[in-house]
């Protein structure tokens, strides 16, 4: 059996950017190597260190750990769909 790995590489530069743009508690996608943390709650991003914190797991019955990540680790940063998206697609 094979494994095929899809890579959503962004340029650090552009990862950096997306990051400095969120506010606390706003859902991501967060793609790290060959995970990706879907709807994680964006906590922090210190631009100095190059470190960006997320809460994962927190619709688990005793969910919500703290993950930080090094901006190399990161490979994407996506939104999450909502409905002003799905709505504007429709049209």
């Amino acid at each position: 059996m094979s494994k095929v790995l899809f890579f959503n590489n962004e340029s650090q530069d552009d990862i950096s950017k997306k990051l400095a743009k969120l506010a606390p508690g706003d859902e991501v996608n967060v793609h790290a190597g060959e995970k990706v943390y879907y709807e994680a709650a964006f906590e922090s991003f210190d631009e100095q260190s190059g470190k960006a914190s997320f809460l994962i797991d927190r619709f688990y019955k005793n969910g919500g750990e703290s993950v930080s990540f090094e901006l190399d680790e990161i490979t994407g940063i996506e939104m999450p769909l909502g409905d002003e998206t799905v709505g504007s697609e429709d049209e």
